[in-house]
């Protein structure tokens, strides 16, 4: 197949697009998101706040928080607190407490000099509250007071009022953990966005590894069926000083495509192409570092790109349009394994990892602070990749060996909410990178209990465990019970309990989230829809093809136009499907395709319906559609104001000609891609809004 004709492509003015990985099926709405933020280090492990028997404050502590991280609209903010845990409290002597009054945690913004200043927020604390029971101040004049965005960090000074008050609060913590620590806990409205156009650059990739692409593909009666692919290899082949082991797939982000190749003497590169595969900006990694063999790359929000090594994180900026090294978040200890599966970043560029130890948790940057470790229960170190729920309150953590669990973690703390055990995964390799990826849908998590080998990514069984949304914080603010001790949990079962489906010989690989609560998923051979009941349909693809081979499936997030795709590669024969249906199940379809015999386990999905692919002799390839079902009928589509409305967050592709209406004007609030097979012409009139994105070619191919 011929590589694209004439690229046609507008730049018009693009604003910054802030960290997020959208929900299924909300294209169009803006995400509620929760965060924590770490405050700047303390001085001491523990703080004391206290004033005598006039009220005089006589000892205060003041607490910096970064902004910079947050979005710029103040008007998103619709929750804010802050979070301290209490180390001790005074008096000691209990036969005596009822003479004394509740402490008052007061936060006043900084520097309080009046002596009639009011608290932004305040709560009492009792007598005989509990030692490590975190306090909550919230209020929306907290919120008020905060400035998002801002570059200097947001100044507090906590103090009590109340006569004799003394109570002790954890800083920096004497136990060095860091879930103690003073936390700025926020809810805001984010626009719904991914940051930078990033999709899976370890299979799947988005905070759920729903396997659901945020794409939506414009697509009416299901018309969008490719029939035919080219097959473009993108870097150079073996042999070539451009090539390389490539250890994983690469990373699609802000329209680049990123790898990390192994070249010779254990030198390692990190390289940025555009999608027809020249070489844009490439750095060596080691820096005369010992830095061991890559790992991962991941997308972090805000073009800042990780690359993580055995040993190492290098963070790198891509906002000069080329890689520059960026501040690293902080390493517990460099000279040990450092990551075992694959990081997670959240929508607001929160960082979650694995270690040999531990998984770790970090506050987006630009100013990343650890904000809690959660130490394994077992000596058996064998950890999927976290996964988060769709509000990223909940971080879930799957541990296997003898004693394997489902763990639920506070996102914000780390405290564990529950755990659930009385299942196995059949692995049949020791190391931690044969996990099975957890995949979350609604309230339910997705587990298959096998994850072989790279060419065998399917288990017999699916484990779902059903959770219920749960509160990490009380809505006023006020007293939260202090945590199990670690790292036991509060409950040893899921909410809902535990559903085991399938059965031996059913080879089911990860699901995929739908555009609601529901995932689907493939067992023997058949298409299945799942809420609280399992429906499951055959389907009989092109040239007498089944789904049995399945071992990785991913999809895009087509649902507002009333139809699903979902893409999925067969790992043994080097086939790729392409399953298609509108309302589960009308007009449920399946193609198949073979891309080549060097096709390796993995898919990424750009947004315009283009699949990348990592092979196993380590080049790059495009796996193009260049011929739609429609293309007989060579299609014109016209886009007029309704059309915007209702596809403003889309990639509209036909195998004819696009045009627009006289004097259509394209909202600031557009992000469009559109590629036609033959033409694309703008009307008298066509108007851009600031703020609109919008990206044009002609030519099916890439």
């Amino acid at each position: 197949m011929p590589r694209a004709r004439t690229v046609l492509v507008f730049a018009l003015t693009i604003l910054g697009l802030v960290a997020a990985f959208p929900n299924p099926g909300e294209a169009k709405k803006p995400r509620v998101l929760h965060t924590a933020i770490a405050a700047n280090p303390l001085p001491t492990a523990q703080f004391i706040i206290a004033a005598d028997n006039r009220q005089k404050p006589t000892q205060e502590q003041e607490l910096q928080f970064p902004m910079q991280s947050l979005p710029k609209d103040k008007d998103a903010l619709t929750s804010c607190a802050v979070r301290l845990v209490m180390a001790e409290r005074y008096p000691k002597d209990t036969n005596n407490e009822s003479q004394f009054d509740p402490v008052v945690l007061g936060l006043f913004q900084f520097p309080a000099q009046d002596p009639e200043a009011q608290p932004v927020a305040a709560w009492a604390v009792p007598p005989k509250t509990e030692k490590s029971t975190a306090v909550v101040l919230r209020s929306k004049s907290l919120c008020q007071a905060l400035t998002p965005g801002q570059a200097e960090p947001a100044r507090f000074l906590l103090r009590t009022t109340v006569r004799e008050g003394r109570l002790v609060l954890f800083g920096q913590s004497d136990n060095d953990n860091p879930s103690d620590r003073p936390k700025l806990l926020l809810t805001y409205n984010l626009p719904n966005g991914t940051p930078g156009e990033a999709d899976w650059g370890q299979l799947r990739h988005d905070v759920q590894h729903s396997g659901r692409s945020g794409w939506r593909v414009y697509d009416p009666d299901g018309k969008y069926a490719p029939t035919q692919f080219s097959v473009v290899a993108l870097n150079a082949p073996d042999g070539v000083s451009d090539s390389g082991n490539l250890r994983q797939s690469p990373l699609l982000y802000g329209g680049e495509i990123f790898n990390a190749p192994d070249l010779e003497g254990h030198t390692y590169e990190l390289t940025a192409r555009d999608r027809s595969g020249r070489v844009l900006s490439k750095v060596t990694v080691d820096d005369n570092l010992p830095i061991r063999q890559p790992k991962f790359i991941v997308a972090g929000g805000r073009d800042r790109l990780y690359y993580f090594s055995e040993n190492r994180i290098v963070g790198y900026s891509l906002a000069s349009g080329a890689l520059v090294r960026a501040p690293e978040p902080p390493i517990p200890n460099a000279g040990t394994l450092l990551t075992t599966s694959t990081p997670t970043v959240g929508a607001d560029g929160s960082l979650y990892f694995a270690t040999d130890n531990n998984v770790q948790a970090y506050s987006p940057g630009p100013e990343q602070k650890l904000l809690w470790r959660y130490q394994y229960p077992t000596q058996e170190h064998q950890v999927g990749a976290v996964a988060l729920s769709n509000d990223e309150t909940t971080a879930y953590i799957l541990l296997g060996g003898t004693d394997t669990r489902l763990v639920a973690l506070d996102a914000a703390t780390g405290d564990c909410r529950w755990q659930q055990q009385g299942f196995a995964i059949d692995r049949k390799e020791n190391s931690t990178g044969t996990m099975p990826i957890p995949v979350v849908a609604g309230n339910d998590i997705f587990v298959t209990d096998s994850y072989r080998t790279v060419t065998e990514w399917t288990g017999d069984h699916l484990y779902v465990f059903h959770d219920e949304a749960q509160p990490t914080t009380p809505a006023g603010g006020g007293l939260v019970s202090p945590a199990p001790p670690r790292p036991a949990c509060r409950a040893d079962k899921a909410p809902g309990g535990m559903e085991v489906r399938g059965g031996e010989g059913n080879h089911i690989p990860a699901a995929v989230a739908g555009p609601g609560d529901e995932a689907y998923y493939i067992r023997d051979g058949k298409l299945c829809h799942s809420l609280k009941e399992e429906d499951c349909k055959a389907v009989q693809c092109s040239g007498g093809k089944d789904l049995k081979g399945i071992t990785l499936l991913i999809g895009d997030n087509s649902a507002g136009n009333s139809f699903h795709h979902l893409y999925g590669l067969d790992g043994v024969k080097k086939e790729l499907f392409y399953i298609s249906f509108g309302e589960w199940p009308q007009a449920l379809k399946c193609d198949a395709y073979q891309p080549g015999a060097n096709v390796g386990p993995n898919l990424i999905l750009a947004p315009g319906g283009t699949l990348y692919n990592v092979g196993n002799d380590s080049r790059i390839r495009a796996i193009v559609p260049t011929a739609l079902a429609d293309s007989q009928k060579k299609e014109t589509l016209t886009l007029d104001e309704k059309f915007l409305r209702d596809n403003s967050d889309s990639t509209i592709r036909v195998s004819g000609t696009i045009k627009t209406a006289d004097n259509l004007p394209l909202p600031s609030d557009t992000n469009l891609i559109l590629v036609a097979g033959e033409s694309i012409s703008f009307g008298n009139g066509f108007k851009v809004e600031q703020g609109a994105q919008l990206r044009a070619r002609v030519g099916l191919a890439q």
